[in-house]
């Protein structure tokens, strides 16, 4: 069956003999993971962790033909979804997956978001990170009047993933993967973090825990000492950390989430 390499933009046979390969290019794969198709999505979706590099590229994203494509009005859409998810399924898949729907860190557009024990992914942006390699998650724009929030993952090496527009309602489900994977996550206020304030907390002593205790902080007259709170920053403080600079991009936070309709069948 010939697939879509979305990655490198060309359609070829994909095969899994021996070895996996892609039209005459032999890949070393490293880890596959598969996404079905459904009757809201037209395509089974491959997404491959590589060894090696294949043109600089760590991972590949793999689309095949859609279920919608040659079939007749004597077949049911199920039945179309279901041969194609047989003759494309390896065996690997993400069906006990925690999936949240997101504008991926990078990215422009919704995908699917899959919470995986002991790692996330999400399969056309080709963004994989391993739950190791987290220091903590805070959910910044928390508040009853607005229906998403932001998803920010600090890794420990200090740089900073920004996932935005996930539907308020998966706050639960996210919490409770954060505590299966043993991962701090803290809710902050209704609006996102600044820039500055990130570059003091990565300066301060201060414990994930009392940062985001302070966050969530309303400063009165009676409070005494020199506890950092977020907008109270140092001027000074230089910056010893590169930090992505879709941190602060200009979200679409009125970007819908409701879930697409049903495909229908083109004639």
């Amino acid at each position: 069956m010939k697939f879509t390499c979305t990655t490198l933009r060309k359609t070829d046979s994909l095969t899994f003999d021996d070895k996996v390969s892609f039209g005459d290019v032999e890949l070393a794969m490293g880890r596959l993971y598969y996404q079905g198709a459904s009757l809201t999505r037209e395509h089974a979706e491959y997404l491959i962790k590589l060894d090696v590099p294949h043109k600089k590229k760590d991972y590949l994203h793999f689309k095949s033909p859609s279920w919608l494509t040659g079939i007749s009005d004597d077949i049911e859409d199920q039945y179309a979804v279901d041969n194609l998810n047989i003759e494309t399924c390896r065996g690997i898949n993400c069906s006990e997956s925690l999936e949240v729907s997101a504008r991926v860190h990078k990215t422009t557009t919704m995908n699917p978001l899959l919470f995986r024990k002991g790692e996330i992914l999400s399969m056309e942006p080709c963004y994989y990170r391993e739950a190791s390699d987290i220091d903590v998650i805070f959910c910044e724009r928390i508040s009853s009047y607005q229906k998403t929030f932001d998803l920010t993952i600090v890794l420990k090496d200090k740089s900073i993933e920004t996932h935005s527009c996930v539907d308020r309602k998966r706050l639960k489900d996210i919490t409770a993967w954060s505590n299966a994977n043993d991962i701090g996550l803290y809710q902050g206020s209704a609006d996102p973090i600044s820039m500055a304030d990130w570059k003091v907390m990565f300066k301060s002593d201060l414990s994930w825990a009392q940062i985001a205790e302070n966050m969530n902080h309303i400063p009165s007259d009676e409070d005494e000492g020199d506890v950092w709170v977020p907008g109270e920053t140092d001027e000074e403080v230089d910056s010893d950390h590169d930090f992505d600079s879709d941190t602060e991009s200009d979200y679409d936070y009125e970007s819908s989430d409701d879930e697409p309709d049903t495909k229908k069948r083109k004639y």
